[in-house]
């Protein structure tokens, strides 16, 4: 004789699963702390010392548009990669979402079908 498996597992599993990351990537997107733009163009400065140290006494100091035009590219760059873990928190609180979404629509169609089949 074979055993009748419960029809809400997996939209059991599937709540659970979308509860657990719309908990942690929640948390992690409460907790997000934004860099100031002083903080940016603080670090975009440091960077463009530390380059300028590089190249050595040698070579000419990097000045005008061109040293403007690399302070930005770098102000860029570290907002992109300050910004990149809310990005990935944010992919995950959606996805946990959903399948939180589909998890409570599949168990109440479920419900549904089976009260139909009942009366």
């Amino acid at each position: 004789m074979l055993r009748r498996r419960n029809p809400y597992t997996i939209p059991l599993l599937l709540v659970a699963v979308g509860g657990g990351l719309v908990a942690y990537h929640g948390e992690t997107l409460y907790r997000f702390e934004p860099m100031s733009e002083r903080q940016i163009e603080q670090q975009a400065i440091q960077q463009l010392e530390a380059l300028e140290e590089r190249r050595g006494p040698h070579l000419s100091p990097i000045q005008g548009e061109r040293r403007q035009a690399l302070e930005q590219r770098l102000q860029a760059e570290i907002r992109g990669v300050h910004e990149r873990p809310k990005r990935e928190a944010e992919r995950w609180f959606f996805a946990g979402l959903a399948a939180l979404i589909i998890g409570l629509g599949h168990g109440l169609s479920i419900r549904w079908m089976t009260r139909q089949e009942d009366r």
